[in-house]
């Protein structure tokens, strides 16, 4: 054990300087477990953070993993989990009580952002075969660039990051060594957390390996027949591996894609325009330290989130100009961002980026590779800081000078005056820096803890510039004892009878999931498209594409769904006896009940729905399914 501690210093140093990064910024901001606000937000708020809830309730209880009604209207539970909650970090939510549960999410993201740093800086000492302190500072950067403040909430997106360099890693082993497992392994377990992150992680190793391998490639050599076969030997490793990794997931696959054939995401037309609005310049921008972050398709500008700090700018310039650095490296890393920049601009690779997707939202959801990339060739440059002359490092510094001056006298929207300030700040700081790095070789040892102290800052600056967290978690509880006591009760009174029950408010789109009980309201990219279209067009608000709400529908609706329970406040006393009362709200019992609908008329399959005319549609489905006309007519 002290041997693996010894030998991973570093690395566990990263790990220990990233969390305590995150649990400052956490205190500063008010942040549970250390004060009134939670990480929820958007997605996060409406469908990971319930539906992680809803896993734990199902876990400690003893319900059943394979189907639940707490949203959809009955869902398999794999559609959700494989989509939502597969990552193997989720266990750590068990170790959280349910009224701690939203400190325990807190939790899972400091652990994620904490072992991303840590495995990058173990995939570059690999990489460079070396220990570097500075690998540190470009650790913390890859771990909390804009991608992670950006999309922090998007919990299982974040082990995209975190796995990303060990499955390049194992890319290199495989070329390097014909090693195979650390792949396999690697980029099954991303696929199995992530299916859409693991699909990007697949072009981008195939990408990565064809580059890598002809950058390792001796052309020389190519003629003799024993290299020739080694050669071949390892693009067949490569394949074979891809292959196994197919065979190792498709336990899942085959079903999530079956899963996937019936939603909204599939339907996509191949895009013939440009559907973001950004510009060259905004890309460039995107590049600062304390850049506004993209989240939503409705921001300012739709640049993607490619910030890992000024500095990852610098180091940029400087493995361009570094004449010791290898001219193939240049063009290969150079290459791999190339392609990926291309996809920014190309709606069309785009496209096939996000598997056949124009996103709702969240506009390049795979610009964590960019980043990636970026921080591999800012590694090149740490590698070979020592051999570039001074002068080289003063023109860049110039260069970047004058494109932050370029950017004031041209006031540009996306750029305030305390972010061009800032910028100027810290690049002149790494500047200096530098230039006692390389004139007194006896600060060296402070120098790497300086880094790592000025990167930790920045990047804390840079979470709280962007983070803008208000959902108090009181507010998100302030029902929870009443509802879980109402549906406790609920519980014992029916027994086994199946019965739906909702709210005429809600907390979350998925409350069934978050308070346990069997619902209507649901959102989830997994919701089957045609309901949502039934629902929408049987009176409940929605998308038409993945979500819906109820609020107090007709006795009609209630019927056909056997909704016998409504939480709320409620005016129709003909339709509903009120059956317990509280502080915040009253319980109501519907009058009429049908339970579970086995056998209805085969005319049923006759009803064709009526755009926007909920009450027309169930009539008809009244009259069709039981023959009673007139469903509506209150005098009769």
């Amino acid at each position: 054990m002290k041997k693996i501690l010894k030998n991973n210093k570093e690395t566990i140093l990263t790990l220990i300087v990233a969390f305590i990064t995150i649990n400052v910024v956490f205190i500063i901001n008010n942040i549970t477990p250390y004060g009134t606000f939670t990480t929820l937000q958007i997605d996060f708020y409406h469908q990971y953070g319930p539906m992680l809830k809803e896993l734990w309730y199902r876990i400690f209880n003893g319900k059943s993993l394979l189907y639940s009604f707490s949203m959809s209207m009955g869902l398999p539970i794999y559609r959700n989990f494989f989509n939502y909650l597969s990552s193997p970090l989720n266990i750590l939510i068990l170790l959280f009580s349910e009224k701690t549960i939203l400190a325990g999410l807190s939790f899972i993201i400091m652990i994620r952002v904490s072992i991303t740093a840590a495995i990058f800086n173990y995939f570059l000492e690999k990489k460079f075969n070396k220990k570097n302190k500075l690998f540190i500072s470009l650790s913390l950067l890859y771990a909390f660039s804009n991608y992670f403040v950006a999309y922090y909430w998007n919990i299982m997106w974040m082990d995209c990051m975190a796995l990303l360099p060990l499955i390049v890693l194992g890319i290199e082993n495989i070329v390097n060594k014909n090693e195979y497992l650390l792949y396999i392994f690697s980029l099954s377990i991303m696929i199995i957390s992530s299916y859409f992150m693991g699909y990007m992680c697949c072009l981008y190793s195939v990408i990565y390996f064809i580059c890598y391998f002809i950058y390792k490639l001796d052309f020389k050599s190519l003629k003799k027949k024993k290299y020739l076969k080694e050669v071949s030997k390892k693009v067949l490793i490569f394949t074979i591996s891809s292959i196994a990794v197919g065979l190792l997931i498709s336990f899942f696959g085959i079903s999530l894609l079956k899963g996937l054939s019936t939603t909204s995401a599939t339907n996509d037309a191949w895009p013939s325009s440009q559907y973001y609005n950004f510009t060259f310049i905004d890309y460039i921008v995107g590049h600062l330290s304390a850049i506004k972050t993209t989240v939503l398709k409705t921001d300012v500008s739709n640049e993607p989130n490619v910030s890992c700090g000024i500095i990852a700018v610098a180091l940029l310039l400087l493995f361009i100009f570094n004449n010791k650095i290898k001219l193939k490296t240049k063009i290969t890393y150079m290459i791999i961002l190339g392609i990926i920049t291309t996809a920014f601009f190309i709606p069309q690779l785009d496209f096939i980026f996000h598997a056949l997707h124009v996103p709702n939202d969240l506009p390049y959801r795979y610009s964590y590779l960019y980043s990636f990339t970026l921080m591999i060739i800012a590694a090149y440059s740490i590698e070979n800081i020592k051999q570039i002359k001074p002068m080289i490092v003063i023109v860049v510094y110039t260069l970047i000078m004058i494109l932050l001056l370029t950017f004031k006298i041209y006031d540009l929207e996306v750029l305030d005056s305390d972010t061009l300030l800032t910028n100027v700040i810290l690049i002149t700081v790494y500047f200096i820096l530098y230039l006692i790095y390389f004139y007194d070789r006896k600060t060296i040892k402070y120098i790497y803890y300086g880094l790592i102290l000025i990167v930790s800052i920045e990047m804390g600056y840079n979470i709280n510039y962007n983070w803008n967290l208000l959902d108090n978690k009181n507010e998100f509880y302030s029902h929870y004892d009443e509802i879980k006591d109402t549906v406790n009760k609920l519980d014992k009174e029916e027994k086994n009878n199946f019965y739906r029950l909702e709210k005429t408010f809600s907390t979350t789109l998925n409350d069934g999931s978050w308070y346990n009980y069997n619902g209507v309201s649901t959102f989830s990219s997994m919701e089957y498209e045609r309901m949502a279209i039934l629902q929408h067009n049987l009176g409940t608000g929605g998308n038409l594409i993945n979500s819906y709400e109820y609020f107090l529908n007709t006795p009609i609706y209630n019927l056909m769904f056997d909704i016998k329970y409504i939480l709320g406040y409620n005016y129709d006393i003909d339709n509903y006896t009120e059956i317990y009362q509280n502080d915040k709200f009253n319980t109501y019992k519907f009058n009429y009940k049908t339970n579970l609908l086995y056998g209805v008329n085969k005319e049923i399959k006759d009803i064709e729905l009526i755009q926007n005319n909920p009450m027309l549609n169930q009539y008809n489905f009244i009259k069709y399914t039981t023959g009673v006309d007139d469903v509506f007519n209150t005098s009769k």
